[in-house]
Formats: structure tokens, sequence, C-alpha cells
């Protein structure tokens, strides 16, 4: 009896913290407030790119102005560019408002769930019941804690190439500044040739940096929180023995009409 007694109330225990989570923690983890720090880490990312596409198109404004074709390659580089900044913009959007959504499905969903699950397997089928709470507690921690620690590791490396960002937007501006002062100043078209290979080569350097800094905001926007992903699926795999990340290839075969590997097969 006294047996039964304590399972209950370790049950009542469990159905108690899976109320508090779903009614006080979700509330918590999809406030913006409590992502402030990471919000506004991913807005000044925003802000950055934002400019960096300003420049771009503008440069290709000013480079498609010269005259005979010289640097249209170069202009057409650049126009491209800007539509790739507009890449990383939506991912750190989606970044941006996931924090939350993730949160949310994380105390309000996933722990809950597992809380009640680990309650009925004090009860029944235990040995089955038991591992699964654990799995999906520990999916839902992944999956909120995924975003802001890809930015912690992300924040490493955008400290060290800031600078670079900043030399690119204001070699963008005096490249910008220089075309519209030549424009009111009789026209670029009329410009003699020397003038030409200068903003030539001036817009061809301003190209390589652009494509630099594309390079290190698609790791640091792009690659980094899918690798923060995978290490986090890798981590639960050794945990709890569940392989996300195998089942997720193992449909995507199965939808290319190609036989699925076994699991524990690579």
């Amino acid at each position: 009896m006294d047996k039964v007694r304590r399972k209950c109330l370790i049950a009542a225990v469990l159905l108690l913290l899976a109320v508090v989570s779903c009614l006080y923690v979700g509330d918590w983890a999809s406030d913006p407030k409590t992502h402030e720090a990471t919000i506004s880490e991913l807005d000044g990312k925003v802000q950055t790119v934002m400019a960096l596409t300003a420049g771009a198109t503008g440069a290709a404004v000013v480079v498609s102005m010269l005259p005979q074709d010289m640097a249209t390659p170069v202009a057409e580089e650049l126009a491209d560019i800007a539509s790739y900044f507009l890449i990383v913009l939506c991912a750190l959007y989606a970044e941006k408002y996931l924090v939350s959504i993730l949160g949310l499905a994380s105390f309000r969903i996933l722990i809950p769930a597992a809380l009640a699950v680990l309650g009925v397997g004090l009860f029944w089928k235990p040995e089955r019941l038991r591992p699964l709470a654990i799995k999906l507690a520990a999916v839902g921690l992944a999956i909120f804690l995924v975003i802001p620690a890809s930015l912690k590791v992300s924040a490493v490396i955008d400290r060290t190439l800031e600078s670079s960002m900043r030399e690119t937007v204001s070699a963008a501006d005096e490249f910008r500044r220089e075309g519209a002062e030549a424009e009111e100043n009789g026209g670029l078209l009329d410009a003699v040739i020397g003038t030409v290979r200068k903003y030539r080569d001036e817009a061809t350097s301003l190209l390589n940096r652009y494509l630099q800094n594309l390079a290190m905001l698609i790791v640091t926007s792009c690659v980094i929180p899918l690798l923060v992903l995978f290490f986090f699926l890798w981590l639960l795999k050794q945990f709890t023995g569940v392989d996300l990340a195998g089942r997720f290839r193992r449909a995507a075969e199965a939808r290319r009409g190609r036989k699925p590997r076994p699991e524990g097969k690579e």
C-alpha cells in the first residue's frame, strides 16, 4: 500500500509540474522579453545584412553607368550578391521568430507530455514509457536551446569579422558617393578611360569584399545553426538512443525512391 501511495504521490507531483510547465513556464519561454538578448543580437545582424544589401545594390547601379560596358560583369555580380544577402536575411528572421515558437513547443507540448508519460509509466509499462519520456524531454530542451546556443557560437566569429563588415559598408558608401559626385560633374558616361578603369578596379575590389562577407554571414547565420542542431541530435542519440537525424535521412531516401539504409548502418 505504501508503494502504491508513493507512486500516486510522485504521479501527482509530475502532473503538477506538467501543469506548471504548460501554464507558466510555457508563457515565460515564449515571451519575447525572455529572449531579449537573443533577439537584439539577431536584430543587429539584420541591420548589418540590410546595410550590406543596400551597399551592393547602390554599387551595382554606379558600375552599370560606366561607358562601353567595361564593368558590366562586375555590376551583375554585385546585383546577384544583393539577392544572396536576402537569403541570409530570411534565415535571420526565421531564427528571430522561431526562438519564441520553439520555447512554446518545448514547455507547452513536449516537456508536459514527457512528464505525463513518465507519470503513466509509474503504473503501466515503465520499460517502454520511461525511455519515451526521457526522449520527449530531451527533444524539448534541445529545440529550445538550439538557437541561443548557435548564436553564442556565431558571436565568437562575428566579433572577429565585425570590423571587416563595417569596412565593406564604408567602402560601398564611399564608392557610391564618388559615383554621385562624378555624375554631377559631367557624368560617368563621359568619363575618361583612366577614370573608368579606376572605378572598375574599385568595384572589383568591393566585389571581393562582398563575397568574403557573404561567405562569413552564410557560415554564421546558416551553417553554424545547422551544425549546432546536428550536435544536439548527436547528443540526443548518445544519451537516449534516438537517431532523429538518421530517421530524417531514411525518410528522405524513401521519398527519392531509394531503399533506406537499416538503422545503425552508415
